[in-house]
């Protein structure tokens, strides 16, 4: 009976061990997931900031494209004051 009883003894220890094991595990496990759902949260963040950022970089691209250089500026500034003025008789001739 000492041999059974010195089994079930080391038994009970090992299930003990194992027991320990699993619940530290577990608790790795919860903690990891949390780290999981922060990142996966953060990288939602991230990638919605990247698009507003890509969208206003487009935006710029596309002001400056129009924009151009120094010299169609002055020119495009120029046309724009004429459209006004046009616009500007229009209303007037509307007004008459």
């Amino acid at each position: 009976m000492t041999e059974v009883s010195t089994r079930i003894a080391a038994l009970s220890a090992n299930l003990d061990k194992a027991h320990l094991r699993f619940e530290k595990l577990r608790t790795d496990n919860d903690t990891l997931k949390k780290r999981v759902d922060e990142l996966e949260s953060r990288l939602r963040r991230d990638t919605e900031r990247l698009d507003i950022l890509q969208l206003a970089y487009d935006k710029m691209k596309m002001a400056k494209s129009i924009a151009g250089k120094v010299s169609e500026k002055a020119e495009m500034k120029h046309r724009v004051n004429e459209l006004v003025r046009e616009i500007d008789k229009c209303i007037a001739l509307l007004n008459r």
